[in-house]
């Protein structure tokens, strides 16, 4: 080989090909610095909005736990403020603002809550656009301690019951058996051998027994549909009768009856009958069985009345007054429609069993005690005339 071949063959690199190679890296070096630019700023933003969303959710949940209903009161709008950030936020500020809207009188009673946490980001100054988080919630008027309920076992039977019976049905009654777990029985006070058989479901009395029935057949029973009506009697007969703090039991040498005076029509083919406690205290639990129509509606009408028999002679009409009262207040989101309507003068085409329907005895020259607000034992009224 001519040494002219091999000088030909060893020359290296010319400056024009290292400069073209080195002009192309250092394109691709800028597009890895931009990438790791966006990266990190994207980076900041995830940890900012994070941080945000917490200062957000720390403040829904600081309004949100107040102990007792008149915080819920408390709860209005906050003016727009910075939040201390922890170590690592040092290159933005966060501020805070809290709105809150209220219901109106008719509207249901919860708080619509909106947190709205603002920043500045490290590519936007004073003049430029803020990042944010928004949350919004609604904040209900109830009570604390009712959140204990929530822990109760669900019941879906309509409605929840006591020992899974009819809530009217009287806490004392039992079950009648095992032959027949639809029905239970109840011992009115003042009678030693009546067995009123309720329905579990309905609430309502189908069957009288003189005996504890033992067979499907109640042997020993008879059938008499009707409807409870049961409430207490108190007494206040001095001269200044209080429906809230009623004290006294019956006057001494009186003895105390309940009654129904029925106007069903068509009547009934056997007639209400009443008990009361046999050895009764400062507060006397009364009970009647109410027969209803044989004919459906199954319903019946009447009033309920007292008597203080003293030497055979009612002492009411001359000497006491007969005042009614519900266990609820008018005030209250629980009493019922029309308030002591509940426990009416003169009943009316009732279709299911009644509790609560209570008296208040007091003496003939006083008078029936004003609307109370509190406790929830006011709204007495004249019941039965004095004459």
């Amino acid at each position: 080989m001519s040494r002219a071949t091999r000088a030909h063959s060893s020359r290296g690199v010319s400056l024009i090909e290292a400069l073209v190679a080195l002009a192309v890296m250092a394109f691709g070096l800028l597009g890895v610095v931009g990438m790791q630019a966006t990266l990190r700023y994207n980076a900041d933003i995830s940890k900012q909005r994070s941080e945000a969303v917490r200062m957000a959710q720390e403040q829904v949940e600081a309004l949100r736990s107040f102990g007792a209903l008149t915080g819920y009161a408390g709860i209005a709008d906050i003016a727009t403020a910075d939040v201390s950030v922890p170590t690592g936020f040092g290159n933005t500020t966060f501020a805070r603002t809290t709105d809150v809207s209220n219901p109106g009188a008719s509207e249901p009673q919860f708080k619509t809550l909106t947190v709205t946490v603002e920043w500045l980001d490290r590519r936007t100054d004073s003049s430029g656009t803020q990042q944010g988080v928004r949350l919004a919630t609604a904040i209900a008027g109830v009570s604390p301690e009712l959140s204990a309920s929530l822990g109760l076992a669900g019941d879906r039977s309509v409605p929840q019951r006591p020992l899974g019976r009819h809530a009217t049905i009287p806490v004392a009654a039992v079950p009648v058996g095992s032959f027949d777990p639809s029905r239970s029985r109840f011992a009115p006070p003042g009678s030693s051998t009546r067995q009123w058989i309720f329905n579990n479901a309905t609430g309502q009395i189908d069957k009288v027994c003189d005996v504890i029935p033992t067979d499907v057949a109640y042997t020993g029973c008879t059938d008499k549909p009707g409807l409870l009506l049961s409430g207490y009697i108190n007494f206040s007969i001095g001269t200044a009768p209080s429906a809230v703090a009623p004290s006294g039991g019956i006057p001494s040498g009186h003895i105390l009856s309940v009654a129904v005076d029925s106007t069903t029509t068509p009547a009934p083919a056997t007639l209400p009958e009443c008990f009361a406690e046999a050895t009764p205290g400062v507060t006397v639990a009364y009970f009647c069985l109410v027969p209803t129509k044989v004919v459906a509606p199954k319903t019946w009408s009447g009033r309920s009345k007292l008597a203080l028999v003293e030497a055979g002679v009612d002492s009411i009409p001359g000497n006491y007054k007969v005042c009614r009262y519900t266990p609820y207040d008018a005030t209250s989101p629980h009493a019922p429609a029309g308030g002591n309507a509940a426990h009416p003068l003169d009943y009316t085409n009732v279709s299911a069993s009644l509790i609560n329907q209570n008296f208040l005895v007091i003496a003939a020259a006083a008078a029936c005690p004003t609307d109370s607000t509190a406790p929830f034992l006011g709204n007495t009224y004249r019941h039965q005339p004095d004459t």
